[in-house]
């Protein structure tokens, strides 16, 4: 499928089955969405919004090598970003499972938002 952006936010009804097949993706907005928790096979993604409670973990996006743009605020189960060497903006927001640790690696961020991050 040619599709590059894809929004499957909140209760949509779409799960991992329902976007295997979309390995164009670039952009994915997972935003609240339970079903959503894998993406490790769309390799050219480039941005996604993981936030408000979605489903992806940080296993969910261990090969999204190319992710410059990650939103997991509001996301207690990504905890780690280090393996995402190209990322440049990253929403830590809120109750965030992002610590210092976690992005301790990410060199080539430009952008943080971390507020209110204990």
């Amino acid at each position: 499928m040619k599709l590059g952006i894809f929004k499957a936010s909140y209760e949509c009804g779409i799960n991992d089955i329902r976007i295997i097949e979309c390995i164009n993706l670039k952009t994915l907005y997972a935003s609240g969405n339970q079903k959503i928790t894998n993406v490790n096979h769309l390799a050219k993604l480039e941005k996604i919004d993981a936030d408000y409670e979605c489903g992806i973990n940080e296993a969910g996006i261990v090969q999204c090598m190319n992710l410059e743009t990650l939103n997991a605020s509001e996301n207690p189960k990504i905890t780690t970003v280090n393996h995402l060497a190209k990322l440049e903006m990253l929403d830590a927001s809120l109750i965030c499972g992002i610590n210092d640790a976690g992005i301790v690696q990410c060199i080539n961020l430009k952008s943080l938002d971390a507020i209110f991050n204990p």
